[in-house]
């Protein structure tokens, strides 16, 4: 079997990649960085961080980037990578930030540790804080105004998306729903452990 290097690319063990139409966008180490998929030139490089850390991870959502460190939720302009604002959401290991869930132009809904969602106004600047679930939860996936979320107590949870607050629980196991998935039949999927 030939081998074939496409990148070089600096790793520091905890690396997130997404694709979003042509490009690829890979964050390592301290840095962002965006390739063209047609020919793997690298298009845009942002150090943005200034010391290493383990708690990273990012969604492009829109023409933005949700790029997590922690506690804090960085906003990066998709085409450049360039900064264009950082929010401090968490206050400690209780409330370190998720992700974004989603994004409707101006709020960014953002997980946070132990269920709770905040919503954003990336404008205003204002953060209104909802206690939703009351788990933490990894994955999700967002069909129609349901937001279905698989817990660390092994539950899938519809959420409605308008009024934030759980429709149903559906006990799938002990612990850990690491993956949820809508199928085109709608269906959701999660991985069986």
């Amino acid at each position: 079997m030939k081998i074939t290097k496409l990148l070089d690319f600096e790793n520091d063990g905890k690396l997130n990649m997404a694709v979003d139409g042509q490009y690829l966008y890979l964050r390592g180490g301290l840095d962002m960085c965006r390739y063209d998929l047609t020919d793997m030139n690298m298009t845009a490089r942002n150090t943005v961080f200034r010391k290493s850390g383990r708690a990273r991870g990012f969604t492009v959502l829109g023409g933005l980037i949700f790029l997590v460190d922690y506690l804090d939720l960085y906003i990066l302009r998709k085409d450049d990578l360039q900064v264009l604002d950082v929010f401090r959401l968490g206050e400690d290991v209780s409330s370190d930030v998720g992700g974004v869930l989603w994004f409707d132009n101006p709020k960014a809904y953002v997980k946070i540790r132990n269920g709770r969602i905040y919503v954003l106004d990336i404008n205003t600047k204002r953060v209104e804080k909802i206690e939703t679930v009351g788990t933490s939860f990894w994955a999700h996936c967002i069909v129609g105004d349901s937001l279905y979320a698989g817990t660390v107590k092994g539950e899938l949870l519809d959420i409605d998306t308008g009024k934030l607050s759980v429709t149903r629980r559906t006990a799938l196991g002990r612990m850990n729903i690491y993956g949820v998935i809508h199928h085109e039949d709608d269906r959701i999927w999660y991985p069986y452990q």
